[in-house]
């Protein structure tokens, strides 16, 4: 929208009168700020408009009926979360990724420049389990090196019982939205060699074609 608006005042000539500009000052946004500051932003990654109402009723459910919670639409797809609280907001952030209908809900803090077209939204965080993986390459080390050669964060868990499959560990990863998801990875150690299987966690929509997060058979 700010870039539509720019290209616009680009193609007129703006009187003297327009071009007298209003002063405002630090004082004049304290009230809206100190909103901002308790805020997420999430864009759906959806080919179609999501409803404002659903993904409010849904959210709300979700996150445990935050007290105080207002969501605003202000872009295509992309909402302003309000708390009232820093901690729901923290909860919300460590919890991600958030699924709406099926869709991912991409999850950021608020930044003064964040917009739909914003970069950081071509990029979400995802919980992956690494599978078929030796028992002796089971370690933290190893999934510390796994998650930083996709994208990593800092978490890298090694749950502590295994099951009729095997032993596996989890990593949460930050990927690239545009670009297919990985399988797996070869792994290597000297002259071994060992192809890893990778699972995604709460996964939303994947285009079974392509790869890729938010688009459905239909499109």
């Amino acid at each position: 929208m700010e870039d539509e608006i720019t290209d616009r005042l680009n193609k007129f000539i703006l009187t003297e009168e327009e071009k007298d500009s209003i002063e405002i000052d630090v004082q004049d946004i304290m009230s809206s700020m100190k909103n901002c500051e308790v805020s997420l932003l999430g864009k759906v990654i959806a080919d179609k408009q999501v409803s404002v109402l659903g993904v409010k009723n849904t959210m709300m459910l979700v996150w445990g009926n935050p007290i105080g919670l207002k969501v605003l639409l202000v872009g295509k797809n992309l909402f302003q979360f309000v708390f009232r609280h820093k901690e729901d907001v923290k909860k919300v952030l460590y919890g991600t990724s958030w699924l709406y209908s099926k869709y991912l809900i991409n999850i950021h803090q608020w930044q003064p420049t964040l917009q739909a077209n914003s970069h950081i939204f071509n990029m979400c965080e995802l919980w992956l389990q690494v599978w078929n993986i030796p028992l002796h390459w089971i370690s933290i080390e190893v999934g510390s090196k796994i998650r930083h050669a996709l994208g990593g964060t800092s978490d890298v868990v090694i749950p502590e019982n295994g099951s009729k499959e095997g032993r596996h560990m989890r990593i949460k990863v930050l990927m690239s939205i545009n670009r297919p998801l990985l399988r797996g990875k070869l792994i290597k150690m000297g002259s071994k060699e060992k192809w890893v299987e990778f699972r995604y966690e709460n996964l939303p929509y994947v285009c079974y074609y392509y790869g890729i997060l938010g688009h459905t058979e239909k499109s």
